[in-house]
């Protein structure tokens, strides 16, 4: 099955806006057996939208996706362009319309005027229902070709398609060809030479690709046709055996999500003590729904007196040490966790740049302590000197620390985490 995307806007063109839509429906529906051959951006122009759809139809492509311009206002011009490719006609939908008036009206707004074309809708098609947004989706057939026209807003189309186009229109793509194993902590090169002997005796059956960046390596296995499934699954599980604690998940899965896990399912709790990220931990972990079940809070102590007043860090080792040390990340710990009551605290302190380095404490230097029972373990790293780089590793690198740590004792207690 092949897949054109073809995405409308002239901020997408002018880079005023990511096509962030692309990538994540190439991520959705490639583990499905989908190949999108084609990626296509064209200005809000209802001759380019034509020309760039009826080019997608002659190519024969399986299904073509298309995203943005079915708004009310007067740059949203896919629906006439779509009456125009299949010979169409239009219709006002006053049902639809009421239900519009009345989404306006739990929300203590009266309608404008605009969102009645929303009701305007074309014959010929299956209307794709939008639970978030207020245009309709729509579903053409032309040929052995699916044409989907979506809301360019990321959360309506992303909804749209997992809940009416995935399990109604595209149930036989349910079975998943790509896995990805996900890990951290290991070069892309050490990796490769790791599992480098079970990827060569797979080959036949399998594609590989590394997949590295700032935070990790996700290593990805494509199943060829024709390979059993008992084999992919005897395959994933040797790999994930032989990437050990370097492994942390599957396609997609977060580590703030793992460590969730494994903090609610031991029953211990969580809280940090952030300087040089600035809160952007709490973020992460408060990102997870349900997180307020072990995550009890932070401190961004970016400043020394408020190490001082609110984590009770001594002067004397801010004076002695610096901010940037093993013994002042000690003290955030240990005092975010007196402070707060839980069973687990991360504190974080380093120099993320572009300034304020040094030839001892360069720009990427960073301390992690963790503190739990009546022990504090201190990591030093040195990371990539840029600063949004460097605030995402070092969140990361806090996450991991714990996620290792929890996993030890498991391993060690015999699956209870910290008893």
């Amino acid at each position: 099955m092949t897949a054109c995307l073809i995405t409308i806007g002239d901020e997408l063109l002018q880079g005023f806006t990511i096509d962030t839509n692309s990538a994540w429906l190439g991520q959705t529906l490639l583990p499905l057996g989908i190949s999108i051959r084609q990626r296509i951006t064209v200005p809000d122009d209802t001759e380019a939208i034509i020309s760039a759809v009826s080019q997608a139809l002659k190519t024969g492509y399986t299904f073509i996706f298309v995203t943005g311009g079915l708004g009310p206002t007067r740059d949203d011009i896919t629906k006439a362009a779509f009456k125009t490719i299949f010979k169409t006609d239009e219709y006002f939908d006053e049902k639809y319309y009421r239900q519009l008036t009345e989404r306006f009206k739990k929300r203590n707004f009266k309608i404008p005027s605009l969102n009645r074309s929303q009701a305007m809708l074309l014959t010929d098609c299956e209307h794709i229902p939008n639970r978030i947004g207020t245009a309709l989706g729509m579903r053409f057939v032309h040929g052995k070709s699916s044409v989907f026209a979506l809301p360019g807003v990321p959360a309506e189309m992303k909804a749209m398609v997992l809940e009416t186009i995935l399990p109604e229109y595209l149930p036989q793509a349910t079975f998943k060809r790509i896995v990805t194993l996900q890990t951290t902590g290991i070069p892309e090169s050490k990796l490769a030479e790791d599992v480098r002997d079970i990827l060569d005796n797979n080959a036949r059956g399998f594609g590989f690709a590394f997949l590295p960046h700032h935070t990790g390596v996700n290593l990805r296995i494509r199943q060829k046709p024709g390979t059993n499934d008992e084999v992919k699954e005897k395959l994933i599980n040797r790999l994930i055996q032989r990437l050990g604690t370097h492994y942390f998940g599957r396609d997609g899965e977060t580590l703030e999500n793992v460590v969730g896990k494994m903090l609610l399912g031991s029953g211990k709790t969580l809280s940090v003590a952030e300087s040089c990220t600035g809160g952007l931990l709490s973020k992460r972990l408060t990102d997870i729904p349900g997180s307020s079940r072990y995550f009890f809070g932070g401190v961004v102590s970016y400043s020394n007196d408020l190490k001082r007043e609110l984590l009770g860090v001594p002067e004397e080792l801010l004076s002695r040490f610096g901010a940037v040390s093993a013994p002042v990340a000690t003290a955030m710990a240990e005092g975010c966790k007196a402070r707060t009551g839980t069973d687990f605290a991360l504190s974080m302190t380093g120099i993320s740049g572009p300034g304020g380095g040094s030839d001892e404490k360069p720009v990427g230097l960073v301390f992690i302590a963790l503190a739990y029972s009546s022990k504090t373990q201190v990591k030093k790293l040195n990371l990539i000197p840029e600063r949004t780089l460097h605030r995402e590793m070092t969140v990361t690198a806090a996450l991991d620390q714990l996620r290792r740590f929890l996993l030890h004792k498991t391993s060690r207690e015999e699956g209870n985490i910290l008893t």
